[in-house]
């Protein structure tokens, strides 16, 4: 073997151990900027667990908040079942001895007229459009 045959096997066999050398050295770096990314993008994760926790927290109260709303319906419609059933007895029974009539009221046309007479039998004036009229004021 030849000095310049040598002289290129050593040279090659150097120049594969720098590429060699820096391919590592190369994804080294890469592995480490990778790493951290990861670790940023798992603290955002984090961040974002932490959040939705809260979330799912606030989801259970307004959940038992909503179960406290349903015992409170379920409770009113006890109570109103209760009092139709009471409201059908009573109308069952009829009105209350010794009850009167409620006295009639005069009702009012939708048109004003100054000659409209009080109904039968009530001891109301005459009322015109703007109150009583001078001829019920005797």
């Amino acid at each position: 073997m030849s000095a310049e045959l040598i002289s290129v096997i050593l040279v090659a066999a150097g120049l594969l151990v720098a590429l060699g050398g820096c391919f590592f050295a190369g994804f080294a770096w890469l592995k480490r900027r990778i790493d951290e990314r990861f670790d940023k993008l798992d603290q955002r994760f984090d961040q974002i667990h932490e959040r939705f926790g809260k979330i799912e927290e606030q989801f259970v109260n307004v959940d038992q908040r909503f179960g406290k709303m349903a015992r409170q319906f379920d409770t009113i419609d006890e109570r109103t079942g209760r009092l139709q059933a009471e409201l059908n007895e009573a109308k069952a029974a009829g009105p209350p001895e010794g009850a009167h009539e409620r006295p009639a009221f005069p009702r009012l046309s939708p048109v004003c007229s100054a000659n409209r007479q009080s109904p039968p039998g009530a001891h109301f004036p005459k009322m015109g459009c703007n109150g009583p009229t001078r001829r019920s004021q005797h």
